[in-house]
C-alpha cells in the first residue's frame, strides 16, 4: 500500500481567502490539542485571520490530502530573523498527518519562498 503524501502549495496569504475557516480550525486545534471551541470562537479566528489577509502582506503554504485542508503556516512579509520566526504562524497540521514530516516540509517551502 502506498502513501500518498499531502499536495502543497505557496501563495500569497490573500489568494488563502476561501480557506481562511479551516485555516483557523487548524491553528485552534493545534493550540488547543484538537479540544475544539464553540463557533463563535472559530469564526472570529477566522474573521481575524480575513482582515489580516486584507491588510498584511504575507506568503502562505498550505497542504491538501485531496480538497481537504490538512496543513497550514503563513508568515508576514519582511526579513525574518536568523531564528526564521518572525511573523510566522504555524505550521498548523492536522494530527493524522503530523507523523509524515508534512510540518517540516511546509517551513522548508516558506523559507524557500521568502528567499
Amino acid at each position: 500500500m502506498s502513501v500518498r503524501l499531502p499536495r502543497i502549495i505557496v501563495v500569497p496569504l490573500r489568494r488563502a481567502w476561501p480557506w481562511r475557516r479551516d485555516m483557523a480550525l487548524l491553528e485552534i486545534g493545534c493550540r488547543q490539542g484538537w479540544r475544539l471551541p464553540a463557533g463563535e470562537v472559530i469564526t472570529d479566528v477566522a474573521e481575524a485571520l480575513a482582515a489580516t489577509m486584507q491588510v498584511q502582506p504575507a506568503t502562505a503554504v498550505l497542504a491538501f490530502e485531496g480538497y481537504t485542508l490538512v496543513g497550514a503556516c503563513w508568515c508576514c512579509d519582511g526579513p525574518m530573523s536568523d531564528a526564521g520566526t518572525v511573523g510566522l504562524h504555524g505550521p498548523f497540521v492536522m494530527p493524522h498527518a503530523a507523523g509524515n514530516g508534512l510540518a517540516l516540509q511546509m517551513q522548508q517551502r516558506l523559507a524557500n519562498a521568502k528567499d
